[in-house]
């Protein structure tokens, strides 16, 4: 229950975030065109996309959309295949800690020496903190997720080949050749 509302948090979070940079983007174009300039424009959009995308990074992982890209599907089956998926989950879960840990390291250097946007004078240490926090609970999901038992292929993930009919008329002595 608690994972479904993070869910919907992070969703609301990453949608009022994407939605700002869509305005902020339409209102500088149109200014623009009238001859005046937002002062900070690329500042803000840079401190809201490093935001958006690690507000996205654990939504991703709880609803297990991560682009992946089977180079062992049909050598590595059955027990190899889930013990393989499964130590690629560690794996996944070992760098995202570990650059959340990286993160949290630059966000208190960047707040020790007080850096600041050149533009706006904003502080970066907040949203590197934002970053860090999000990355390190993306990798607590894997690790819980991981431990949790879930399905290596969740219902609504499309997986190679899914809702295609691979090699019905591909060329490869399918009709029509």
């Amino acid at each position: 229950m608690i994972l479904r509302r993070i869910d919907l948090v992070l969703g609301i979070v990453a949608s009022l975030i994407l939605a700002a940079i869509a305005l902020l983007t339409f209102t500088d174009v149109v200014f623009r065109n009238a001859g005046t300039v937002i002062r900070g424009t690329v500042e803000l959009t840079e401190l809201m996309m490093g935001a958006l995308i690690f507000t996205a990074l654990p939504l991703v992982g709880f609803r297990d959309g991560h682009v992946t890209v089977e180079l062992t599907q049909g050598v590595l089956t059955g027990m190899r295949g889930r013990i393989a998926r499964q130590l690629t989950r560690l794996l996944s879960a070992a760098v995202l800690l570990v650059i959340g840990w990286q993160l949290a390291v630059k966000a208190d250097r960047l707040a020790s020496a007080n850096d600041l946007t050149a533009t706006l004078g904003l502080e970066k240490a907040p949203v590197a903190w934002f970053m860090a926090a999000l990355c390190l609970i993306a990798g607590v999901l894997m690790l819980a997720e991981l431990v949790s038992g879930r399905p290596d292929v969740p219902g609504g993930t499309v997986e190679a080949g899914a809702g295609t009919d691979a090699g019905a008329d591909s060329g490869r002595g399918g009709a029509g050749t």
